[in-house]
């Protein structure tokens, strides 16, 4: 048998609470009365959701009474309006600010394939096997912005760069000489 198949879809993704209009934090009674925080991110109540529309076609094959199955898949997917935190300047009362940001791209394949060498009356033994690649784009950020940082963790940030793979990594290295030794300062501590 044989079996073609193209799709398309759009959907559409919100936002976590809190994040289009100020919250005050509960915090610790003092002397008796009950104390609140001020969030230190801007909420935007202008947010518009996300929006990832998705095409897709592939093919599914059977051959020899559907002992052999192949299946093959194309993909593309592009978000945009992604909903992510930006720094701003501390000097606002708030260090990140939640806007609309751009856009990005996936495309990929999907192969797989599914071999039955032994098939009796009452016992079947399957072989499958899959192989998928999924490359990712940085289309565009917000209003220039060249990089965002995601989250940080031992001093390696994880952003999203314009023009980049999604999900850098990113973090310093040590400076080193002509013979590649960790040059050091005046105390001793190497120098990045």
């Amino acid at each position: 048998y044989g079996k073609l198949r193209a799709n398309w879809t759009r959907v559409g993704n919100d936002t976590d609470p809190y994040r289009l209009a100020a919250v005050y934090g509960a915090g610790t009674p003092w002397g008796g009365q009950p104390s609140f925080t001020a969030p230190n991110q801007l909420p935007n109540a202008n947010l518009k959701p996300e929006e990832t529309t998705g095409q897709e076609v592939g093919a599914d094959l059977g051959l020899l009474d559907s002992r052999v199955t192949l299946n093959a898949t194309l993909y593309q997917k592009t978000t945009e309006n992604q909903i992510l935190p930006v720094s701003i300047s501390s000097a606002t009362g708030s260090t990140s600010a939640v806007v609309n940001s751009g856009s990005v791209r996936n495309r990929g394949i999907e192969l797989a394939a599914t071999i039955t060498p032994v098939q009796t009356g009452d016992f079947r033994w399957n072989v499958a096997a899959n192989w998928s690649k999924n490359t990712n784009m940085v289309l565009s950020l917000y209003s220039g912005v060249q990089r965002i940082v995601i989250g940080t963790y031992w001093n390696v940030s994880v952003t999203a760069d314009s023009g980049q793979p999604y999900g850098n990594l990113v973090g310093r290295k040590w400076m080193r000489d002509s013979q590649g030794r960790i040059v050091v300062d005046g105390t001793g501590l190497p120098i990045r």
